[in-house]
């Protein structure tokens, strides 16, 4: 299986977690998932709602805690359910993205230093 590009960004974006909502950074994001920073600690399996702004969009994400990540407060998380519509926003984005930076769509992305 090959796995698609994942992209280092920055965005802030909040999550939903049972009844509440806090604030987190999304450090990379592909068609797959996404690891993103909290202070917040968090458990493999917890369910999350990820809300964030994509190309003027403001976009869902339904989500799986999958691991813990290499810096603490680090954690990998699957997209378990995305909405058609923003599943063509994040596809566009991730597109765009690969164009502007020369990508091969199944190649992972590191910025220059």
């Amino acid at each position: 299986m090959i796995r698609s590009t994942r992209v280092f960004v920055n965005i802030k974006a909040t999550y939903t977690i049972k009844t509440s909502t806090y604030s987190c950074e999304v450090l990379d994001l592909s068609m797959e998932g996404l690891k993103i920073g909290t202070r917040q600690i968090l458990e493999a399996g917890d369910l999350l709602k990820i809300t964030l702004d994509l190309e003027s969009r403001t976009i869902m994400f339904f989500c799986v805690v999958k691991n813990k990540g290499e810096n603490s407060g680090e954690y990998g998380i699957r997209i378990e359910e995305l909405h058609p519509e923003d599943k063509i926003v994040l596809d566009d984005f991730l597109l765009k993205f690969m164009i502007r930076s020369n990508l091969d769509l199944t190649e992972e992305f590191k910025p220059n230093p």
